[in-house]
């Protein structure tokens, strides 16, 4: 599965679940990907790692089908799952502002020697990107497209880095959300 796949996927199933059911506040999509990266790092500290437990998440799912407790057991509220919170938030973001990432092959040698170091990194970048937002749909926004696409192909590689196998975690929560209320029981 491709990334801009899993945009297209994400940003549908945001829809479909109401949260574009008003206009969104761009400024406002941005802040929820910060909190799931400050939910990832608070994880972290307090050693809320999923580890190989997706494997046996994703065997038993096999089995069984898919749980809401085997999921809230194995990967709520672990490291993995915040951070692949940001990918689909970042991913319903680029899906509605029509985004399509871009590739950079020679990232791949990036070093990530401290977490929190590259979360306040992904906030900076987040944090940089607002002063398109009033102007994305009337102006060229090359360069923050840019700026997003070299933020999610970090992210990537930072995962892989660590070996977490982000697609999986993506598609594990993506199949959670799925089972919860409209607009995931919140206001937006």
């Amino acid at each position: 599965m491709t990334i801009n796949s899993l945009i297209n996927q994400a940003h549908k199933a945001a829809v479909k679940k109401g949260f574009y059911k008003d206009d969104r506040n761009i400024g406002e999509l941005l802040m929820l990907i910060v909190s799931e990266l400050g939910e990832a790092l608070e994880a972290h500290r307090c050693g809320r790692m999923c580890n190989d437990d997706i494997q046996v998440f994703l065997s038993d799912r096999k089995k069984n089908g898919f749980s809401i407790l085997a999921y809230e057991g194995y990967i709520q509220g672990t490291f993995e799952e915040e951070i692949a919170d940001a990918f689909i938030r970042l991913f319903d973001l680029c899906g509605y502002l029509e985004i399509k990432i871009k590739t950079y092959p020679k990232l791949e040698m990036l070093c990530f020697k401290n977490i929190g170091q590259e979360l306040l990194w992904w906030t900076a970048t987040l944090a940089n990107l607002p002063s398109f937002i009033e102007y994305y749909k009337e102006n060229d926004i090359t360069k923050e497209i840019q700026e997003i696409s070299l933020l999610v192909k970090r992210m990537e590689i930072f995962c892989k880095s660590y070996n977490i196998d982000i697609k999986k975690h993506i598609k594990a929560k993506m199949e959670y959300n799925e089972t919860r209320p409209e607009k995931h029981g919140k206001e937006y």
